[in-house]
C-alpha cells in the first residue's frame, strides 16, 4: 500500500526512537520513511514523543510532525491505532482515521480495518480538504 501512496508518509509515535527504527527494519519498512537500514540515518520522517517531549493525548507530536514535515495541520491526515491518538490529532486541528482489526468498528466514521482501501480513503479526504499540487512539491 505505501509504494503506491502518492502523499508524503512520516512515522509520529508514542514509543521511543529505536523501537520505531526496530519495527520499521523488522518490517521491511524502513525505506518508506527515509531510513537508511544499514545506518538508521533518518531524513526527518521519524518523530517520537520522547524527543520531542510531549505525549499524547497532547497535541505536540503531531504539530511538530507537520510543522517538520512542511504542512499546516489542518492539510494533515493521521492514521492512528491508538485511542489516545485521535483526541491528539483532533486538539491538533489535523484529520484522523483510526485503524482497527475490528471490522464492526470499521463500520463507523473515520474507522478503517482494511489497509488496501486506504489510498482510496485519503484520496477522497484530500478532495475535501486541499488542492493536491501542494502536496507533492513537498514529497
Amino acid at each position: 500500500m505505501l509504494k503506491t501512496l502518492e502523499y508524503p508518509v512520516c512515522v509520529a509515535s508514542s514509543a521511543p526512537m529505536a523501537k520505531i527504527r526496530k519495527a520499521l527494519n523488522v518490517t521491511n519498512l524502513s525505506h518508506y520513511f527515509g531510513v537508511d537500514a544499514e545506518r538508521l540515518a533518518v531524513r526527518h520522517r521519524l518523530f517520537s514523543s520522547y524527543d520531542i517531549g510531549s505525549c499524547k493525548p497532547e497535541p505536540g507530536l503531531f504539530l511538530y510532525a507537520a510543522n517538520n514535515m512542511g504542512f499546516l495541520p489542518e492539510s494533515c491526515v493521521f492514521i492512528e491505532d491508538s485511542d489516545v491518538g485521535i483526541p491528539a490529532a483532533r486538539s491538533a486541528g489535523i484529520y484522523a482515521l483510526k485503524y482497527s482489526c475490528d471490522e464492526e468498528l470499521a463500520e463507523r466514521n473515520n474507522v478503517f480495518s482494511n489497509m488496501k482501501l486506504l489510498a482510496k480513503q485519503l484520496d477522497k479526504i484530500y478532495q475535501k480538504k486541499c488542492d493536491r499540487s501542494s502536496l507533492v512539491k513537498n514529497m
